[in-house]
């Protein structure tokens, strides 16, 4: 091979190695009844197809100028779902964004086998089941809480993320994550093994937490209740529709400190 054929191959190798090749950008579905592909970036051109919430599509094209729909200001974009290529309003869809949704920031050390089969058992709660079900969502009822003047109902929710096996508990003025090393399983107990993901003096412990399943009412609970409680553990939880199943790093936050 002559100085020149080896120089050639050197400079485009090394360029290879700087130069990353674009990977094709995903978005999915905000509006919680869908939104409609049409054949135009125009709400009076033709509706091509229905793209329910949480569907992934691909972008191909965004439009340089913004429109305003229902008070929101955003882009058209030109998509392709399942076999359909047309335009919709950006501004009821998002990007998506799972760059910190990493497997390697799991700390799940137990069998594979009987978390998949604890997240399927808990998918099949909902509605909506798919390979874009990522995000489990559930809610408590609902109970007085305050006091004083200051009183008003409240739920508890809780979001399991199934990529990086962490679980977050949310409420009005308290919400913490914890991050799942191991889950065992007796009949309807599921023993969840955990380290708080918080920098506090304890986040080294490993701790448990039992939910009970009840697939026929599609929900779980944490045993019975105590009298007069009103903690998080208290409660059942059933699946939470409204919210997103989709992985989307919008949920980067003080909630999740050991994502980069």
């Amino acid at each position: 091979m002559s100085y020149r054929k080896i120089l050639s191959c050197a400079f485009i190798f090394i360029f290879s190695l700087n130069c990353k090749i674009p990977m094709e950008e995903q978005g999915y579905v905000t509006a919680p009844n869908g939104l409609y592909l049409r054949a135009n970036s125009d709400t009076n051109s033709d509706k091509l197809m229905l793209i329910p919430k949480d569907e992934f599509f691909t972008i191909l094209a965004k439009s340089d100028i913004s429109e305003t729909i229902e008070n929101t200001k955003a882009p058209w974009w030109k998509v392709k779902y399942l076999n359909q290529t047309g335009w919709i309003f950006s501004g009821f869809a998002k990007i998506l964004d799972q760059s910190f949704y990493d497997k390697r920031n799991s700390l799940y050390k137990g069998d594979p086998i009987i978390k998949e089969e604890f997240y399927n058992e808990l998918r099949s709660y909902f509605n909506k089941t798919g390979k874009n079900h990522c995000q489990l969502n559930f809610i408590s009822e609902d109970f007085l809480s305050g006091d004083g003047d200051d009183v008003f109902y409240e739920v508890y929710s809780i979001e399991i993320n199934t990529v990086i096996d962490a679980i977050a508990i949310l409420s009005k003025y308290n919400s913490f994550s914890v991050r799942v090393t191991d889950i065992k399983r007796n009949s309807e107990e599921i023993q969840i093994y955990y380290l708080m993901s918080s920098n506090n003096a304890n986040r080294d412990k490993v701790s448990v937490m039992k939910w009970f399943l009840n697939s026929k009412r599609k929900e779980f609970n944490w045993g019975k209740k105590k009298t007069g409680s009103n903690n998080w553990d208290d409660f059942n939880y059933r699946a939470y529709e409204e919210k997103s199943y989709v992985c989307n790093s919008h949920l980067k936050s003080w909630l999740y400190p050991f994502l980069k």
